[in-house]
């Protein structure tokens, strides 16, 4: 019997693929690299910042890297007014908790998280909240899926996972949970 449903953040709840390709091309631009098209980032997304920008800037020094990716962090927390709710998500999420406990296991940051939740009064949803600032090992690991349901006190087999990537999907069979995948037609 399913007891419990953890989320992803983004692309699940939050909308933040716009805004996260934004801030990235204008941090290339401002350092002057080259800026790839929006469609060069779908492989990237859902990586951390650091392994991001090492695919898109691969031969900076580390001084010149440390400098980029200082200049990320803040185009980030710029990005953040940007990032939307899923249409309906509210909806979902307070029929599934009025059944079930929610987990939230995302590759963002605890930062940026509490940033998104505050601006959206997300905070009543979530029993347990395991951000990337919490595990060692990021999706597909699935330590962060793992942690959550040892924090809720729920067996791999009491719970879903709804995820929108393909790391979601390995990261939920890696951690024996069912998951489900949320797709976007962008048509």
């Amino acid at each position: 019997m399913i007891k419990a449903v953890l989320f992803d953040f983004d692309g699940v709840i939050v909308d933040s693929y716009q805004a996260t390709i934004s801030y990235f091309q204008k941090t290339l631009a401002h350092f002057n690299l080259p800026v790839p098209k929006p469609e060069e980032f779908q492989s990237l997304l859902g990586l951390k910042t650091v392994d991001i920008l090492k695919n898109l800037a691969p031969n900076l020094s580390d001084k010149k890297f440390a400098e980029v990716f200082e200049y990320s962090k803040q185009m980030s927390i710029k990005a953040i007014s940007q990032i939307t709710l899923v249409p309906g998500v509210k909806n979902v999420l307070d029929e599934v908790h009025s059944q079930y406990k929610i987990g939230l296991v995302s590759s963002r940051g605890k930062k940026t998280i509490k940033m998104l939740i505050d601006q959206y009064e997300l905070h009543k949803y979530f029993d347990v909240i395991v951000d990337r600032d919490d595990i060692l090992k990021h999706k597909p690991d699935p330590e962060g899926i793992l942690k959550a349901l040892e924090e809720l006190q729920i067996k791999t087999d009491e719970a879903i996972y709804v995820g929108d990537m393909a790391e979601d999907v390995q990261a939920a069979r890696a951690a024996n949970v069912p998951c489900v995948l949320v797709t976007k037609n962008n048509e």
